[in-house]
């Protein structure tokens, strides 16, 4: 983990923003670690909860064997069994739509605080109708605002 990402979670953890953290253990030894964190959509009048998954790492000599993937099955799985009906993700178009992770505004109509662009930003309905109805403006944790 990188120390900015290191920052990033110690932040998300001392300011309750942590929904859930895993790592992946091999024979003892931490090799890879995924957080998911609060997240809000807002249109100015409502506000609807949701979740960020980041960030996820795995040692660099261990990637590409499934590491990954199990941390981000496994966490999406336990936040929806939490009850948690929405997630985003800033990532690559190409890796995450294997989860069920859709372009945010082309698929539900939503922006995002940060300004990236579809298909970079996406959405995992976690619940059927989970976005019927949400308008409005996708924001991540303000510990997020911090990084460079």
């Amino acid at each position: 983990m990188q120390p900015a990402e290191a920052t990033l979670v110690n932040a998300l953890r001392g300011n309750d923003q942590a929904v859930l953290s895993l790592v992946a253990t091999l024979e003892g030894i931490i090799v890879g670690h995924i957080m998911f964190s609060t997240m809000h959509i807002d249109d100015g009048a409502q506000s609807w909860p949701a979740v960020g998954l980041a960030p996820v790492n795995v040692v660099e000599t261990l990637q590409k064997r499934g590491i990954g993937k199990a941390l981000i099955r496994t966490g999406i799985d336990m936040c929806r069994d939490k009850g948690h009906r929405r997630m985003f993700v800033l990532g690559h178009d190409e890796y995450y739509p294997k989860f069920g992770f859709k372009p945010c505004q082309a698929t539900y109509g939503l922006g995002n605080a940060l300004d990236a662009p579809d298909p970079f930003f996406m959405a995992l309905e976690m619940a059927e109708g989970a976005f019927d109805g949400v308008t409005g403006t996708a924001h991540y944790a303000p510990e997020f605002d911090d990084l460079e």
